[in-house]
């Protein structure tokens, strides 16, 4: 029976840089480095995920793509599909192509992109639009329609106005707001407010993570999560903290 090579099991490792975990500096040492709301962050990539599930699309193209964790996750999901990322950022798109070596990735500012190689079928723009200036939102809205099939369609996330606007970000959304914002490329077929922003979401996150410990036993990480899934994703206009919008192109 055969079985992997040391070299193998090596390679094998390198699906996270692990090694970066372990760190000395300014005098302090720690051992692990700790997404605080990964678990909410998770949670809508699967909402997205479930939400592409419904459709019929053989290509995606992933606008903003980041490090590539959203196509890396679509990837388990969807083997038989052609996925696409494109990404402005030169270090987020290098920490892409190295955890996603088989993807088809671009370092691209895709409103100054004719159009990518062939129109798809879907497209995503999970927690990008946030990030856009107001004034430029309608150019970079253009550029993906423009690289959507007459029938294709995108599913965006953004933050709502029910969370504190970050220091990163230009603007978070309601419905009304979403709506005027995209409508001169997309029209909203389906809108979903989820990531409850109650107290419990924020005793959850104490619980995974806190000055003094970080949750480590794996049935109760488990536990949390799928409660979180079950109880606390769902949300309305008033409780939700982000939304979620599937969209077709408006020709």
């Amino acid at each position: 029976m055969a079985t992997d090579s040391k070299e193998d099991i090596q390679d094998s490792q390198y699906s996270f840089p692990y090694h970066n975990l372990v760190t000395y500096s300014d005098g302090q040492f720690s051992q692990s480095n700790v997404m605080r709301a990964g678990f909410v962050y998770l949670s809508y990539l699967r909402f997205v995920l479930d939400l592409l599930s419904t459709l019929e699309f053989g290509s995606l193209l992933d606008v903003g793509c980041g490090d590539g964790k959203f196509l890396y996750e679509a990837s388990r999901r969807f083997p038989d599909k052609r996925l696409t990322g494109v990404e402005i950022s030169s270090k987020a798109i290098a920490w892409a192509r190295a955890l996603n070596p088989d993807l088809d990735l671009f370092e691209e500012d895709i409103t100054q992109t004719a159009k990518l190689s062939q129109p798809f079928e879907a497209a995503t723009l999970i927690e990008v639009l946030e990030h856009i200036p107001p004034d430029g939102t309608s150019l970079f809205l253009e550029a993906i329609a423009r690289n959507l099939k007459d029938d294709g369609r995108l599913v965006i996330t953004v933050p709502s106005k029910n969370s504190k606007l970050q220091a990163k970000h230009y603007q978070h959304f309601d419905q009304g707001s979403l709506e005027r914002t995209i409508s001169g490329s997309f029209r909203i077929m389906e809108l979903h407010y989820i990531n409850n922003v109650s107290i419990r979401k924020k005793i959850i996150k104490r619980l995974f993570s806190n000055p003094l410990f970080i949750l480590n036993s794996r049935k109760m990480r488990n536990s949390l999560f799928h409660y979180y899934e079950k109880n606390l994703l769902h949300a309305d206009a008033r409780s939700g903290g982000r939304l979620v919008a599937l969209c077709e192109v408006r020709r």
